[in-house]
């Protein structure tokens, strides 16, 4: 639903930032009404040395930018790929639990 919200409302700066409360382990995600895909975004300072390992080992298509790893994917697709990286990237317990912050640009 939140990954939906970045291509069919709000504006061409939309993000979503999916935080786990007690790790305060995040995934980002961008994009922009009228795309067709989201940018999930993950930036290097959020992740230990092992992270950067699980993210590279599982996700080839991400790609190494500067400061991020980055991803391109349908909203459906971005979903699966979050609850992955909650699980095999940062490795969290079955019963974490998400915050979400929707921001939708003008």
């Amino acid at each position: 639903m939140y990954l939906e919200s970045l291509i069919y409302e709000g504006g061409s700066e939309n993000f979503v930032i999916f935080s786990e409360i007690s790790s305060e382990r995040f995934v980002q995600a961008a994009g922009a009404n009228g795309d067709r895909l989201v940018i999930i975004d993950m930036p290097k300072t959020s992740l230990d040395k092992n992270e950067r390992k699980n993210l590279e080992r599982i996700f080839v298509l991400f790609e190494e930018m500067e400061e991020a790893y980055q991803g391109q994917a349908t909203p459906e697709q971005g979903s699966l790929i979050l609850e992955k990286i909650f699980r095999e990237v940062y490795l969290l317990p079955d019963n974490y639990s998400i915050e979400t912050e929707l921001n939708l640009s003008e």
